[in-house]
């Protein structure tokens, strides 16, 4: 991928993430679940994946074992 197409990218990334902050300021709260299951489908469009962390107070447990 040429510097050109990278810079570009980056670009519409900066855009869509400005423009769901601006989405996200003017609903003014929690998103409605019609919202949030459409955020997630977009997250997964584009290749984001979950991942899965123990919660701190359990690693700290099994550390001590």
């Amino acid at each position: 991928m040429s510097a050109a197409t990278r810079r570009a990218e980056m670009q519409r990334t900066r855009f869509r993430v400005a423009e769901q902050r601006a989405r996200s300021e003017q609903a003014g709260g929690k998103p409605s679940e019609d919202e949030a299951a459409r955020m997630l489908a977009e997250f997964y469009a584009r290749g984001g994946q979950v991942t899965v962390v123990p919660p701190a107070e359990e690693s700290e447990t099994e550390l001590k074992r």
